[in-house]
């Protein structure tokens, strides 16, 4: 049988138990009511053409530099936006924390640039420089597996297309059949190479004057 004492440390345990809880789930419930506030008033990206198109490994660093998921390796800075100043200026615009577990943190600016989408093209450089040295290793190696991933796209892509566009058999048969037919007809098309011997001029495309073919 438990003494009094005891009884009293293991309630008091309990209630500890409870409280830490309790502060868990107030902690959870703030943290998914920030993540979806920041999903609300994330930054839409302007409208491109063809022109101003990025290849597969920009397209993801641009993705990733106005995302706040910390997946990527960002720690001090959120909420980036591009504004304009003044007319034909645009800015990056982020919050910089003092570190990862800070709740407030300053506003930091960037350079000026002369259009929207270039300053949309430098957020993840821009962010990446104002990030701690643990972060930017992480946000580096990041980067390389992005490469590799996009790299290996873009090779079975190539290899796709190439397939597709590698000739059948037929088509040689096709063509070694013309190259060594005797029919005038044949012989005067204009990709077609005379290898038949008997034919005048061997190796030669018959001219529209030269019609005779020897016995």
């Amino acid at each position: 049988p438990t003494t009094y004492a005891e009884s009293l440390l293991l309630i008091s345990f309990h209630n500890i138990d409870e409280r830490n809880e309790k502060a868990f789930e107030m902690v959870k419930r703030r943290k998914t009511k920030i993540e979806r506030l920041q999903a609300s008033n994330a930054y839409k990206l302007v409208k491109r053409t063809r022109t101003h198109a990025l290849n597969s490994l920009d397209t993801k660093k641009l993705i990733a530099g106005i995302e706040n998921n910390v997946a990527y390796g960002w720690e001090q800075t959120s909420n980036v936006v591009v504004r304009s100043p003044m007319a034909n200026r645009w800015q990056i615009v982020l919050c910089r924390r003092g570190n990862k577990t800070a709740r407030k943190g300053t506003r930091v600016t960037s350079c000026v640039y002369s259009s929207q989408i270039e300053a949309e093209n430098n957020i993840f450089s821009f962010r990446h420089s104002k990030e701690s040295r643990a972060a930017r290793d992480r946000l580096d190696l990041w980067q390389t597996l992005a490469r590799h991933e996009s790299e290996a796209a873009r090779e079975s892509e190539n290899i796709r297309q190439g397939l597709q566009a590698q000739p059948s058999n037929h088509y040689h048969k096709v063509k070694r059949a013309h190259e060594l037919s005797s029919n005038l007809l044949i012989q005067q098309r204009p990709k077609v190479r005379r290898m038949n011997p008997r034919s005048f001029q061997f190796g030669a495309r018959l001219q529209p004057s030269f019609c005779y073919i020897p016995a």
